[in-house]
């Protein structure tokens, strides 16, 4: 169980109170100590205990009675979220990322404060010359652009893929200066992102951008000013998903991502950079030979025979004709 430090603050209007008499205890008795007060400000600092993971207990702020018992001066529901981890694999394209150690503390820093341990790895440097990524705008913000795909499934080509796993991909510029929607992106649920080193003002910027984008694809978080939240931009202060530099999660977002169903996802995919996985999360070598073309949910594909197909996992795996991607059927 972790500890975190809560700061209650008191106004006191009635001069015959004495806020050094105020006490803090749960429902259950335990009365949690404070570490300081200080009595000009109204301000204290509580250290309290988690409880066991996804139970919430209720903190009260006691005054004494003058006959016996307390005055209810206010509750705070305090809530126990499980840890777990996340994998993120940071890739440089064509330029090394000198800056991968400090953006590396950054990430770990920022995701620990909301219980995830962030596990965060530098892959080699992936030679590939790429177009501007941002060419065709169609549909940017929700999926990726073509030249994307084709980067992407270059690279499960030539390294392969941890189906577990975040991939970053930074490159030095998007092409479309330093317009925060572009500087950074990552599509809800997936699990490939993009950054622009050089598009950012500071390393600060960039290293939280980073933490930003990973909360889309891997925790699945929306800006606060989604159409679907309807909150206006900076309106949640100091917000990760907001595009203010902040840093801060809120209380609904930690919902969010310690949902069981996030904390098992399985990444959303394209289905022409699609990786093939069998049951036990093992990668899956597939012969090249043998197929006969099919159409298979209204796609021309080529479907793998017996020789190709894992039957003793019952997986039926199909090639798109057009780029080569792959997509597993169960």
């Amino acid at each position: 169980m972790k500890r975190d430090k809560v700061i209650p603050v008191i106004t006191v209007h009635d001069p015959s109170v004495d806020p050094d008499k105020v006490i803090f205890k749960t429902r259950s008795g335990t009365e949690f100590k404070r570490e300081k007060f200080d009595k000009t400000t109204g301000r204290y600092v509580l250290n309290l205990v988690g409880g066991n993971a996804n139970d919430g207990q209720e903190l009260y702020a006691l005054y004494p009675k003058p006959g016996g018992g307390y005055y209810n001066l206010g509750k705070l529901l305090i809530v126990s979220y499980p840890s777990y981890r996340i994998k993120v694999k940071i890739v440089p394209v064509a330029n090394d990322l000198d800056e991968f150690e400090a953006l590396r503390g950054e990430l770990e820093k920022i995701y620990s404060r909301v219980g995830i341990e962030c596990i965060v790895e530098k892959m080699p440097v992936f030679a590939y010359s790429s177009p501007l990524l941002f060419a065709d705008k169609s549909g940017v913000f929700s999926a990726y652009t073509d030249e994307m795909k084709k980067l992407q499934g270059a690279y499960v080509e030539n390294y392969g893929i941890d189906p577990e796993a975040s991939y970053l991909f930074v490159l030095l510029y998007s092409g479309q200066g330093d317009d925060r929607n572009y500087t950074g992106f990552m599509p809800l649920n997936k699990q490939f992102g993009y950054l622009f080193r050089r598009d950012f003002g500071s390393f600060e910027e960039f290293a939280v951008a980073a933490a930003h984008e990973l909360a889309h694809g891997r925790l699945s978080l929306r800006h606060p000013f989604d159409k679907s939240l309807g909150l206006p931009e900076g309106s949640v202060a100091d917000n990760l998903m907001d595009y203010r530099h902040g840093r801060e999660l809120a209380k609904w977002q930690w919902d969010v991502i310690h949902d069981p169903g996030i904390v098992l996802r399985v990444f959303e995919r394209d289905e022409d950079v699609a990786i093939i996985v069998d049951r036990n999360k093992n990668a899956v070598t597939i012969r090249w030979n043998n197929c006969q073309p099919q159409m298979v949910a209204n796609k021309k594909l080529l479907l793998y025979d017996g020789v190709c197909a894992d039957t003793k996992e019952n997986v039926t795996y199909y090639r798109l004709v057009n780029n080569g991607g792959i997509v597993a059927h169960y």
